[in-house]
């Protein structure tokens, strides 16, 4: 292991697979990954839109991502997308993910939901608000609706 830079980024050398590994500690994380963001069109041979294609790829059945750089650039590119594709991934099975679907709504409740609501609705072509009344009940339904600002 070597040290580059000044604030804790690490190279890690696995000789087996004879590859590099850069791990990023969380003091300058998010700046790093924008960084990075910025270089990606010139490190790759399609743009980020063309990565979203092959998302379906790198899902286990459960829609969980087996690529956690896929999913730091999507939140990176576009936040309220992402957040809106978990809301989808949350609702769109038989039963309710109940943990995911309160984890997106409560981390973006404060923040920018309006937008997730826009984004959702321009990807999916239904009404977000919609979607989880439909979907839940009684106190759970509740306490959404409270978080969301949606009237009974």
């Amino acid at each position: 292991m070597r040290k580059i830079g000044k604030r804790g980024r690490k190279t890690v050398e696995d000789r087996s697979l004879k590859s590099t590994y850069l791990l990023l500690l969380p003091t300058d994380i998010l700046e790093q990954w924008r960084s990075g963001h910025r270089q990606y069109p010139r490190c790759r041979p399609f743009p980020v839109d063309d990565c979203r294609k092959l998302e379906k790829a790198f899902k286990d059945p459960h829609g969980i991502w087996l690529d956690p750089t896929g999913v730091i650039i999507a939140c990176l590119d576009s936040p309220e997308r992402h957040f809106a594709e978990v809301v989808r991934s949350s609702i769109v099975r038989l039963g309710t993910n109940e943990d995911m679907l309160t984890r997106a709504i409560v981390t973006r409740a404060e923040i920018d939901i309006i937008k997730v609501k826009n984004v959702y609705f321009s990807i999916y072509k239904n009404n977000m608000d919609y979607t989880f009344m439909r979907d839940t009940s009684g106190d759970y339904r509740r306490f959404l609706s409270t978080l969301l600002g949606v009237k009974n």
